[in-house]
């Protein structure tokens, strides 16, 4: 079966196409969470996919299973910050392409005990490589943060051009990033697991939320964090819920944050190769001789 949520337009219609090859199951997401009517119609929507999961998938979700899985997701997101966190060293122990290529990687595991057990032991080692003098890139090298929309390893074009023209992404805000390895789950037992399943997934600062403050708070505590030089944000086209709010992300990042913002609006094709390249070179020039 395919699991849905309405994030954006796109896929909502994506989905009517999507039910011709397997079972779907779409969750209506409320864009405005703050509010407690919001909050019970999650939960609602979070009762609706276990009991349709058990339906298609011929299961018994139980409450025990729940738990364990709550643990060990959390744990695997401790552990994915841990990784993260490795960039705040100067100069940096990993390069965007390497960061990107891990988290797409172990992303989708279905085992988060064994990922979480993956990135630690390379945390170690990163570590261990990092006391004999290791760097990722020279520590003259701009600092930059991508945010926006999420970034795969085979859609990864801005973040390879932005290293090869001589910066490196030491962070990123986006989804498979930065935006939720501090999400936790509560695990406190007394509670109902589908409750607090609801509570950490309506706490995603994505840009179909409205007001989306988290966002702008996550970027001020990363830029402050990582030693941010530059913030280059990466538009999906027809993605126009990111679209729009890097009106409000540029005017943050320039006015109250005092740093270089780049906006690029792109696809996933190497059309506009060359043309990204010259506005990242412009960019990058800009980062060192302001």
């Amino acid at each position: 079966m395919i699991i849905a949520e309405t994030t954006c337009d796109g896929k909502k219609k994506a989905y009517e196409i999507m039910q011709n090859i397997k079972p779907i199951h779409v969750m209506h997401l409320p864009h405005m969470p703050q509010s407690s009517a919001a909050q019970r119609l999650w939960l609602r929507e979070i009762k609706r996919l276990n009991s349709a999961l058990e339906e298609n998938l011929e299961t018994h979700i139980t409450g025990e299973a729940l738990q364990q899985a709550i643990t060990e997701t959390n744990r695997e997101q401790s552990a994915f910050r841990e990784l993260f966190d490795l960039n705040q060293a100067e100069p940096p122990l990993l390069t965007g392409m390497e960061m990107v290529e891990i988290s797409s990687g172990l992303a989708f595991s279905a085992f988060p005990a064994a990922t979480a057990r993956i990135i630690k032991n390379l945390v170690e080692e990163i570590s261990a490589l990092a006391k004999k003098g290791y760097q990722a890139a020279p520590i003259t090298a701009p600092r930059i943060l991508l945010t926006g929309t999420p970034v795969g390893y085979d859609s990864s074009k801005v973040i390879r051009l932005a290293e090869e023209c001589g910066g490196v992404v030491v962070a990123m805000e986006t989804c498979g990033g930065y935006k939720t390895v501090d999400l936790k789950v509560d695990e406190n037992p007394q509670r109902h697991p589908l409750e607090r399943l609801a509570e950490k997934y309506l706490r995603i600062p994505c840009s179909i939320i409205t007001p989306n403050e988290e966002r702008f708070n996550l970027l001020e505590k990363m830029c402050r964090d990582f030693n941010i030089q530059g913030v280059i944000e990466i538009t999906w086209h027809a993605c126009h819920t990111y679209n729009i709010e890097s009106y409000s992300v540029s005017r943050f990042i320039k006015e109250t944050l005092q740093l270089p913002y780049l906006h690029l609006e792109t696809d996933f094709s190497t059309s506009d190769h060359e043309t990204l390249r010259v506005r990242i070179e412009t960019f990058m020039e800009m980062i060192v001789t302001p």
